[in-house]
């Protein structure tokens, strides 16, 4: 069963935390795992496959989250904030527009490093599973 996630992840220590668990995932040829520039390139950098997408704000950027969002081609969004604290506002951040969207569409969202660790490795049981 093919599964497409979608990773941003903004501070580096959780994209370390997470490190581990997206190599073992990348070996499964039935996923694919998109991810915003820095996450893309810390990954990359890592040894861990993964396709570029676009933020939304990256205007004319290609592929874009913005166009992937609405055709409900993620199967998973995990989009950990860099942010410490909540501020209230009416700013909207890439992130927030991520997790908006994917809460409106019915997107399972993962916004905690644990709970991502946990949500990929339920992922990696159910491929080996299907082997």
């Amino acid at each position: 069963m093919k599964q497409t996630l979608l990773v941003s992840v903004g501070k580096i220590g959780d994209k370390r935390f997470l490190l581990t668990i997206l190599k073992k995932l990348s070996a499964y040829t039935d996923v694919i795992i998109y991810a915003t520039n820095k996450t893309h390139r810390f990954l990359k950098e890592n040894s861990v496959m993964s396709l570029l997408i676009f933020k939304i704000s990256e205007i004319g950027k290609t592929p874009n989250i913005a166009d992937f969002l609405p055709e409900k081609m993620f199967d998973i969004i995990i989009n950990i904030p860099t942010r410490i604290t909540i501020r209230e506002g009416s700013e909207y951040t890439d992130g927030k527009l991520i997790r908006k969207t994917a809460v409106s569409l019915g997107i399972p969202l993962v916004t905690d490093p644990e709970v991502a660790v946990m949500t990929i490795e339920k992922i990696i049981k159910k491929q080996d599973e299907n082997k």
